[in-house]
């Protein structure tokens, strides 16, 4: 662990993190604060926080970290991460609370400058921690130009895949999904139409965030059928056409909800009634085409 010699009191004089290097500190009586950010995203000036210890990180990767405060038998600090400069800080989310420590995953964003004010809703002092940022390798599919290619030859399908550390698609998904933290799949029929039916399923048994999106020839994302977080065992159905490319994303809300699940997909036409490790009911969402813009995938 690294020991800085002098205390960052202030955001101006927050001391620098490095992934995988952790930094012992220590609160006083002083940083005792009832005035923590709540996680939503509004300006702040830093004369409204308490006295506390500031951090920065900046990275050019995108991609999911922890920021972990560890304590050892007391109650542990909490950390806020505010993203901008010291002038103009942003707050972005507030610490979970465990009873080891604190932390909390953000997707680090290329370009952006983050600081991490630890602080304690309690009165005492003498409370030393380590704080360190932890990498998260992405998932298997985390990147749509990447997806796990599917054909109708490899149909049936059945994989085991998660959506830990996976980045936000929020400006790829076309479906509006709940939670857009996930991996992609790509389908593509070798048939003139198909009728597809497709489950992910994750370790509790219940369904995941499912959309399925096709890309046009004007680079336009179509949303063609989704699953919502709200129900157990649930499939999607649609008709496969010839030529186009599916793309399949299965999220979560966030990127701390380590999902691992079954992805299944089967077709009917080709393979017949799919066998009972799928389900042949089950409340389907499909929606009339909507248009999403895209910039880096072409369908020819």
């Amino acid at each position: 662990t690294i020991v800085f010699g002098t205390k960052a009191s202030s955001c101006n004089e927050a001391h620098r993190l490095q992934a995988g290097l952790p930094v012992e500190g220590e609160l006083s009586i002083d940083s005792a604060n009832f005035d923590f950010c709540d996680g939503s995203r509004f300006d702040i000036c830093e004369s409204d926080l308490k006295d506390g210890d500031w951090f920065s990180y900046s990275t050019s990767l995108a991609e999911i970290r922890i920021i972990k405060v560890e304590v050892n038998g007391e109650i542990p600090p909490l950390v806020d991460i505010f993203e901008g400069d010291c002038d103009n800080l942003s707050c972005e989310s507030i610490s979970l609370l465990t009873t080891a420590g604190s932390f909390k995953f953000f997707e680090n964003k290329v370009g952006v400058g983050y600081f991490f004010y630890v602080y304690t809703t309690f009165a005492f002092g003498g409370m030393p921690y380590v704080i360190s940022i932890e990498e998260i390798d992405p998932p298997l599919g985390d990147d749509i130009e990447a997806a796990i290619s599917l054909s109708t030859e490899d149909l049936p399908y059945v994989g085991d895949f998660t959506t830990y550390g996976a980045r936000s698609d929020s400006n790829l998904d076309a479906c509006a999904l709940v939670g857009t933290y996930g991996v992609w799949f790509q389908y593509q029929t070798t048939l003139q139409s198909e009728k597809v039916v497709l489950r992910a399923i994750d370790g509790f048994g219940q369904s995941m965030n499912v959309g399925v999106q096709y890309a046009s020839d004007g680079g336009n994302f179509n949303c063609v059928v989704y699953s919502p977080l709200i129900y157990y065992t649930e499939s999607v159905e649609w008709i496969v056409e010839s030529g186009k490319i599916y793309f399949i994303l299965v999220a979560s809300p966030s990127p701390e909800i380590s999902a691992t699940f079954q992805f299944s997909l089967q077709s009917r036409t080709f393979d017949g009634i799919p066998n009972d490790s799928i389900p042949t009911s089950g409340k389907v969402h499909v929606v009339s085409p909507t248009l999403f813009m895209i910039a880096s995938i072409s369908v020819i």
